[in-house]
């Protein structure tokens, strides 16, 4: 089995100084490759979830201006009969 090192990254504290402290982590490369993988999984997932929220955002913005376009036009209808 071979192992390659990964760099995680420890918070800790010095007196009431927060310091980060980077260390190499043994691991194997199924290991690596599997949360290599999960990441780019959860980055994918959250692509798709900003894709449907601006969709979303941007068909609401639609039905605002044509309820804002529908209630102009009646009201220059009503005008115009007056």
């Amino acid at each position: 089995m071979h192992f390659l090192n990964l760099r995680f990254a420890l918070l800790t504290k010095k007196g009431n100084k927060p310091t980060l402290r980077t260390l190499p982590i043994p691991v194997s490369e199924q290991f690596a490759a599997g949360l290599r993988d999960r990441t780019q999984a959860e980055e994918k997932r959250k692509q798709e979830l900003k894709q449907i929220t601006l969709s979303i955002n941007e068909r609401q913005v639609e039905e605002e201006q044509h309820q804002i376009d529908t209630a102009f036009a009646r009201y220059m209808t009503l005008r115009q009969i007056i």
